[in-house]
């Protein structure tokens, strides 16, 4: 049960610098949170949105 009151606050830390457009995918991840209770799908999700933000070369 602890962890559940921990991963929230990851969340709210991430939400800080996220862009607005991207605060619906946190409140749902909230949720999503409680039930993987691991922050590394997300991670993966931001750094998607990253390499997609630099224009990366795959299909040229």
């Amino acid at each position: 049960m602890k962890s559940l009151k921990v991963i929230p606050k990851k969340i709210q830390l991430l939400n800080v610098i996220v862009p607005p457009c991207l605060e619906k995918y946190m409140e749902l991840s909230l949720v999503w949170a409680h039930e993987v209770t691991s922050l590394g799908p997300i991670c993966r999700f931001f750094n998607e949105m990253g390499l997609a933000k630099r224009g990366r070369p795959s299909r040229s």
